[in-house]
């Protein structure tokens, strides 16, 4: 099946998420090529909303086809790339391509969602990637093969590599064995994983990333994968509830015969495991912008009294390098809080959330 996007409706409309994913398994069925699906969460309360916010990012709406929207974005590299939207029951759009991740994806749909406040792709942190890969591995045994992965390994995670565990490490690996050498990579080295491929026998071959991107290859079933989403996207659904409880209110003030605006700010917090130890919560400063695009400024740490290698206070700005937002981060014992600077940014706030679970507590949850 070599067609465009807006050929995979052939006029039809759809009412609900579930018949248009029976209809994308029923396209794969005979397809020759695959369909990439971008997962995303968003704080959108209409499709109307979501509409008018993908059409001040430059998006054109082509076509509506009931919950499902054609789409185009001009690309200064690529010209105009299509693609589908599906506006689910939950408010959570997923957008669906024929494009290589490598070409089209980055510079039109990834980078709207990069800088876009009320949406964000689906952040899987990689601790949940892992815990994903060992349920497979446990509902299908020997119906599961995988043949291709990228992982990583940072000194910071709780789980520490058997060897040289100091250092940090980046594993690409290709073949038929994958799914033993990805087990072997996790113990010896501690590896988890950011990208897996997999087929499963009777449901198909997948390729899911940490981002929230899923790509389902011909004669796969849509709807299997998109069961295993489903678990994710309510997990982190609860995340959303929390984050956007967090804002920022104007108090009006008078000194006097002075008049005056103060600004309130409301955090979300997040609960940690345990007291955190100062070389590595140092160390998750660091990371921060090499691994999740946030420019931690104007850093303060206080040292446990009674015991200096625990974190007794910390706080820093940090700027987010995707988009013209900022938010501060306070830290004590167990507690720590994120304040939004001017308005929340729900895309900013959980890709920090991830960012802590990954890197600094995987047993982290909001409060």
């Amino acid at each position: 099946m070599a067609m465009k996007m807006g050929e995979l409706l052939k006029g039809e409309n759809f009412n609900d998420s579930e018949d248009f994913i029976r209809y994308v398994d029923d396209i794969l069925r005979d397809a020759s090529t695959s369909i990439k699906a971008i997962f995303t969460l968003s704080n959108f309360k209409t499709p109307e909303e979501f509409l008018e916010d993908l059409k001040k990012s430059g998006f054109r709406v082509v076509s509506a086809h009931g919950i499902v929207f054609r789409l185009l974005k001009h690309s200064e590299k690529y010209g105009n790339v299509e693609y589908l939207a599906l506006y689910t029951e939950d408010g959570n759009p997923i957008f669906f391509t024929l494009a290589t991740k490598t070409k089209e994806i980055p510079p039109t749909l990834l980078d709207y969602l990069k800088r876009a406040k009320n949406i964000s792709n689906l952040w899987i942190s990689l601790t949940r990637m892992d815990e994903l890969i060992e349920n497979l591995k446990e509902e299908y045994k020997d119906d599961i093969t995988a043949t291709y992965f990228t992982g990583t390994y940072s000194p910071l995670f709780k789980r520490k590599a058997e060897r040289r565990p100091n250092l940090t490490r980046f594993v690409e690996y290709r073949g038929d064995d994958a799914l033993q050498s990805y087990e072997e990579f996790k113990y010896e080295y501690g590896i988890l994983p950011r990208v897996f491929e997999f087929n499963i026998l009777g449901y198909g071959t997948f390729r899911l990333d940490y981002q929230g991107i899923v790509v389902a290859k011909p004669r796969s079933s849509f709807s299997f994968v998109c069961q295993t989403m489903d678990e994710i996207i309510s997990e982190v659904d609860i995340s959303k509830e929390k984050i956007t409880k967090a804002h920022v209110f104007d108090k009006p003030m008078k000194v006097g015969r002075k008049e005056f605006k103060t600004s309130l700010k409301f955090p979300w917090s997040v609960k940690l495991s345990e007291i955190i130890e100062v070389v590595k919560f140092e160390e998750f400063i660091k990371v921060l912008e090499s691994e999740w695009e946030f420019l931690p400024i104007d850093v303060d740490i206080k040292r446990n009294d009674e015991n200096s290698e625990f974190l007794d206070f910390s706080y820093f700005r940090v700027i987010d390098m995707m988009k013209p937002n900022e938010f501060s981060v306070i830290c004590r014992n167990e507690d720590l809080k994120v304040y939004p600077s001017k308005t929340l940014d729900f895309g900013s706030s959980l890709r920090f959330f991830q960012s802590v679970k990954s890197f600094l507590d995987v047993n982290a949850s909001l409060t």
